[in-house]
């Protein structure tokens, strides 16, 4: 009756975790991928490892920290740190050989402890078809084999990681484990076992002790010089407590090295590694169904053997290494008729007690998800053999089962502390910029090594030239982040406005802006280089470079008047007279040109009215006269018949002009008249004329060089021509 209920309940197990149409995944050999992880950052939940090969975005994986514990001298535990650290995440993204893990992670892992990461595939339904193992731990990854089952899973064939973790190193040196391995005799390293210190060569004889097996959760066996004499000692690994339940998990640590001499005298001996421990196995699954034979395994590997053939004096045998550990969560696991994690046989000696005796592995651990009837299978977790006879102190100790154990599992979707920064910006000589960087820490802006300014979001800067700035946050958690912002500064344009002549009322003038520009913008809302200015005042334009930078300039349009030249000889006077002369004789002066304004003007000729008596040298010419100063001019004038002569002298001005009146006066001599007459007699031209009249005969008078006269006639000589008639008279 009671198997009838047994096999009921199996069968309702079986429809509950196996729907129907469901195809099982047959699995075997190795199917987990493993890295090296070279950095962890916990403050970026991410990872930096060695190989991405077989690696996906999305993966479920186990982190995990092999080793990282701290021992003092004599190779007993001061520290455990985050050796035997685990959990099970997703690879959230993966960016060349960093890999961000989509949940916080649980531990803080640190790179030096031989951290490895191992993809933990998942099935629907399983079937184990032939042995299914891990790949050999090797000193950076292996070691251990993880996988889910979601329903359930049929064991056809072994699960076995055994003699995978801990290596037996092939040198004199203790065993491998959580702290490594250390090269002095008769020292044990934390869980890996002690080696003798007895090194025999050519078979000359000689005692050694044996060497320590590897510890887990039960304590490496102690190699002894023999069953008699068992005072010299080599210690076993240690046994590490699993006080902190499902949070820690170890490889089985590896029995000490022993040796084999030679048969051959002065050869050296051979080097017998200690047997490596057990490998890792995580498996999480609700229901395992055997097929009756199909066991499940991480025991210590055995200690290098020994030629059996005769007595060899001096041989020491190795250490066996410690158990593993199995983690296996399923409610229910039935007819598989053991699970195992017992230590490694020491090196077997075939000879009498009275030789070396090497200690065997320690019990590991086996870690099962509830206690239930149906999953109290028998556990093999004991101890491994000794060498030679059951001596006491060399065989080691027993491992344990623990219930009620879980996976370790992230499931705190990790929240990146995103740093929201300024970008990269550029900006204008004398422009101010805002650098800002928002997050939940604290915030400090530096330039070079000088911080701007202390627990500050933003900071205002206007740096003259490019400058690089960078920020540096702080959490509560005491992680950093950090980033920089390059501040590019661009000079300003020069607009280069040139300030113009006064113009006169009606004018223009050409105002222009530096040539090449972007953007030209005047006041009068022009966009060219440059504009005619047609009247007076401010004119502003301001200049855009191709960098988007601008700078105004102004310039001021003032207007000339229409005089700006004075004579000051003729301050107060109507004309300037020159000196009287006599006939034929050359008079000058001179007269000074002021410039009543401020800019200078330019004289480049001037003009006279008649240009008969009166002239003015142009070699004089051009000439400036600058605003204030003053420049003479010389006037000449001369004539042959006494008179008084004038004309006007023009200067031409920017805006106008100025009008110089000059006269000068011929003197009248006895030898000649106004009408340049030589006076030869008296009265005969009046009388001549008088009978002209009388006989109505016209007439007209020149004087003597064929110019017209008119009455009143001076003294002097003329020729009086008539329509029939001419006839020279002098009076």
């Amino acid at each position: 009756m009671r198997r009838f209920h047994e096999f009921l309940f199996y069968c309702i197990a079986l429809l509950v975790f196996c729907p129907v149409g469901s195809v099982a995944q047959d699995l075997e050999g190795i199917i987990n991928f493993y890295s090296g992880v070279s950095f962890v950052d916990h403050c970026k939940n991410n990872i930096t490892v060695l190989d991405t090969a077989g690696f996906a975005e999305g993966d479920a994986v186990i982190l995990i920290q092999m080793k990282g514990a701290t021992v003092d001298s004599t190779g007993n535990i001061v520290d455990f740190g985050a050796a035997g650290r685990f959990e099970k995440n997703i690879i959230d993204s993966i960016r060349g050989n960093v890999f961000t893990f989509r949940f916080t992670m649980l531990h803080d892992y640190t790179e030096l402890g031989s951290v490895q990461i191992v993809s933990m595939p998942s099935y629907k339904s399983a079937r184990v078809v032939k042995p299914l193992t891990c790949k050999p731990w090797d000193g950076i990854s292996g070691g251990v084999l993880a996988f889910a089952v979601a329903d359930s899973m049929i064991l056809n064939a072994d699960i076995d990681v055994s003699g995978r973790g801990f290596r037996g190193d092939t040198v004199l040196a203790s065993g491998e484990g959580i702290a490594g391995i250390t090269n002095v005799p008769a020292t044990r390293w934390a869980n890996g076992g002690g080696y003798s210190p007895q090194v025999a060569q050519g078979g000359s004889g000689g005692t050694g002790m044996g060497s320590g097996g590897g510890g887990h959760h039960g304590c490496g066996g102690e190699g002894v010089e023999s069953c008699t004499k068992i005072s010299r000692r080599v210690p076993g690994g240690q046994e590490i407590r699993y006080d902190a339940g499902a949070n820690w998990i170890f490889m089985g640590g590896a029995g000490g090295s022993g040796t084999q001499p030679s048969l051959t005298s002065g050869s050296a001996p051979t080097i017998l590694a200690g047997g490596n421990g057990g490998g890792i196995l995580i498996l999480n699954v609700p229901v395992i169904i055997g097929d009756g034979n199909a066991t499940i395994h991480s025991n210590g590997g055995q200690g290098t053997r020994i030629n059996p053939s005769g007595k060899l004096p001096g041989a020491i045998p190795a250490g066996g290494g410690a158990g593993g550990a199995l983690m296996v969560t399923a409610y229910i696991i039935r007819y598989v008729p053991f699970l195992s994690a017992h230590g490694g046989d020491a090196t077997q000696t075939p000879w009498d007690t009275l030789q070396p005796i090497a200690g065997s592995g320690g019990g590991g651990t086996i870690r099962l998800g509830t206690t239930s009837p149906l999953n109290l299978n028998f556990g093999h977790y004991d101890a491994g053999k000794p060498s030679g006879q059951n001596c006491v102190g060399t065989k080691g100790c027993s491992g344990r089962v623990y219930y009620n154990n879980g996976l370790n599992i992230a499931t705190q979707t990790h929240r990146r502390r995103y740093v929201l920064n300024k970008a990269d910006t550029a900006m204008c000589v004398g422009d101010t910029v805002a650098l800002w960087a928002r997050t939940v820490g604290r915030v400090t802006w530096y330039v070079g090594a000088n911080p701007i300014c202390d627990s500050c979001d933003t900071a205002l800067v206007s740096p003259q030239q490019t400058t690089q700035y960078w920020y540096r946050t702080v959490y509560s958690d005491f992680c950093e982040d950090s980033g920089s912002v390059e501040v590019v500064v661009y000079d300003l344009p020069q607009p280069n406005l040139q300030t113009p002549d006064p113009i006169c009322i009606r004018d223009s003038t050409l105002l222009s802006a530096a040539p090449g520009m972007a953007k030209y913008r005047w006041s009068t809302g022009d966009t060219t280089q440059s504009f005619y200015a047609r009247t007076v005042g401010w004119y502003h334009v301001t200049v855009t470079n191709t960098n988007g930078c601008s700078q105004t300039d102004s310039v001021f349009v003032s207007v000339l008047p229409k005089r700006i030249l004075d004579i000051i000889e003729l301050r107060g006077l109507t004309e300037l007279t020159l000196p009287s002369v006599y006939p034929n004789e050359l008079s000058n002066a001179m007269f000074t040109i002021q410039n009543t304004f401020t800019v200078p003007a330019i004289v480049r000729n001037v003009e006279l009215a008649s240009n008969t008596q009166f002239s003015v040298p142009l070699p004089q010419f051009p000439f400036t006269v600058n605003g204030g100063q003053t420049q003479q001019v010389w006037v000449y004038a001369s004539n042959e018949i006494p008179g008084t002569y004038r004309d006007t002298i023009t200067i031409i001005e920017p805006c106008g002009e100025t009008l110089v009146p000059v006269a000068f006066t011929v003197f009248e001599t006895p030898w000649i008249s106004k009408c340049n007459v030589r006076v030869t007699s008296q009265g005969e031209m009046e009388d001549f004329l008088e009978q002209l009249r009388a006989k109505k005969i016209e007439f007209v008078v020149f004087n003597l060089v064929g110019e017209k006269c008119l009455p009143p006639y001076m003294r002097g000589t003329y020729i009086v021509r008539t329509s029939k008639s001419v006839t020279l008279l002098s009076f």
